[in-house]
């Protein structure tokens, strides 16, 4: 490793949030794991690179880049998954409302005809309402989406957790 690697390095480590700003219950054990993917991953640049079995602080860089990329996406990777049996379907309906604005039950129904029936899917909304997702009618003729669906922290690049 280069002198400048190392600095670089230091520097990234003790700037680095000790909790992990984005569900730290799934990436809790990820983030405490962080430093040691940055630097294998800066290993792996550096071999790519060339044979020189030194690694740069250009590879150290690349590795950082390449890990806050695919963090960005990592809120996302647990929606949906969770301890109740339909999480998965109830997650697909509160995107589908939240896309649609305002929709309807029927209009909900056809969209997922195929993995729910009509008790489970009220089921659904209601809980949807009583978690602030979604707001409707008694009739269910006008579903409207919350500014609340938001399954996960957004996290962007330098800010603080959310969780």
């Amino acid at each position: 490793m280069t002198e400048n690697y190392i600095k670089t390095y230091g520097e990234w480590y003790t700037n680095m949030p000790e909790i992990c700003p984005f569900d730290e219950q799934h990436f809790g054990s990820y983030w405490s794991r962080r430093s040691v993917h940055v630097r294998k991953l800066s290993m792996i640049i550096s071999a790519a690179r060339d044979n020189e079995l030194v690694v740069h602080e250009s590879d150290l860089k690349a590795a950082i880049q390449l890990i806050e990329d695919a963090e960005a996406k990592m809120p996302d990777v647990f929606a949906g998954v969770g301890s109740a049996q339909d999480s998965e379907i109830i997650y697909k309906i509160a995107e589908f409302i939240k896309r649609s604005g305002t929709t309807n039950f029927g209009a909900v129904m056809r969209e997922f005809l195929l993995d729910t029936n009509q008790t489970q899917l009220r089921h659904t909304l209601l809980a949807l309402r009583d978690a602030n997702f979604c707001q409707f009618d008694g009739a269910l003729n006008s579903i409207t989406a919350t500014t609340r669906i938001q399954f996960n922290a957004d996290f962007k690049k330098g800010e603080s957790c959310k969780c």
